[in-house]
C-alpha cells in the first residue's frame, strides 16, 4: 500500500506543479500524508459496514470459511479503496453477509457480483430494488409484461429520477450489468412494438442474498443517524 500510496502523490505533486498551484510546494512526503490519511477514512467507513451488515444478518463466519473469505474481503477492501460508494459498500458487505448465513461462501460468486455491483449509482441501486418488488406478486411468482415497469417509474419520478427520460436512461444502462432485461412487446396498428425492461433470474438471486431494498433502508438510516450526531 505505502509504495502505491507513494506513486499516487508524486503524481498528484506534478499535477498540482503544472497547474502552478501553491499547494505543490506541501511536497510528496505531506500529500502521502494527506492520501494516508482518506485511505484510513475509507477503510474504516468499510469495515464499518462490513460489521453492520454481519450483525444484521445474526451470524458470522468462522474458521472454516477462511480461505473462500480471504479473497471476498480483498475484493471489498479494493472497492473501500478506490472509492465506492457506501451505498455499494453496503451491497457488496450484505451479499458476503448472505452467504456466511446460508452457510455458502464462495468467493468466485462474490467476485462476479462484485464487478456488477461495486460501480453502480445509488439511484441505479434504488431502481433495481424498486422495480423488483414491483416484478414479484405477493406468493412469490414473477410478474411480467410493462406493469412492473411503469408503477416503478411512477416510483421513482421524481423523487429520484428528475424525469422520465432519466428513468428510461437508467433502465437501459443496467442492461449491462445483467440485473435487467429488455423485449419488445404488444404494438399498435402505424406503430412499432414497446420495449420492456423487466427484471432477471440474476437479479432475484442477487436478492436472495441481499434483500436490495432492506440495505436501501439500512444506509439511509445510518446516513441519517450520522447526521445527527
Amino acid at each position: 500500500m505505502s509504495g502505491t500510496l507513494d506513486i499516487v502523490s508524486g503524481l498528484f505533486a506534478d499535477a498540482l506543479a503544472a497547474t502552478g498551484s501553491s499547494f505543490a510546494s506541501l511536497g510528496g512526503a505531506a500529500l502521502n500524508v494527506a492520501l494516508s490519511g482518506v485511505m484510513k477514512m475509507r477503510e474504516e467507513r468499510a469495515r464499518s459496514i462490513l460489521l453492520e451488515e454481519i450483525r444484521h444478518g445474526n451470524t458470522s463466519p468462522t474458521t472454516d470459511d477462511v480461505d473462500e473469505s480471504v479473497s471476498i474481503l480483498y475484493r471489498y477492501w479494493r472497492a473501500a479503496q478506490e472509492g465506492s460508494g457506501r451505498m455499494n459498500l453496503r451491497l457488496l458487505a450484505a451479499v458476503y453477509a448472505g452467504q456466511v448465513r446460508d452457510k455458502a461462501i464462495v468467493a468466485d460468486e462474490f467476485l462476479y457480483y462484485a464487478d456488477l455491483l461495486a460501480s453502480l449509482r445509488r439511484d441505479e441501486i434504488i431502481l433495481l430494488g424498486t422495480l423488483l418488488r414491483n416484478s414479484t406478486a405477493y406468493n412469490g411468482d414473477a410478474i411480467y409484461g410493462d406493469e412492473p415497469m411503469n408503477r416503478t417509474g411512477s416510483e421513482l419520478v421524481p423523487d429520484v429520477f428528475a424525469v422520465p427520460e432519466d428513468y428510461n436512461a437508467a433502465l437501459g444502462a443496467l442492461l449491462r450489468t445483467g440485473l435487467v432485461s429488455t423485449e419488445a412487446i404488444g404494438g399498435t396498428i402505424g406503430g412499432g412494438p414497446s420495449m420492456v425492461y423487466y427484471a432477471t433470474s440474476l437479479l432475484r438471486r442477487l436478492n436472495v442474498l441481499a434483500e436490495i431494498e432492506g440495505v436501501v433502508s439500512r444506509e439511509e438510516a445510518s446516513t441519517t443517524r450520522a447526521e445527527a450526531k
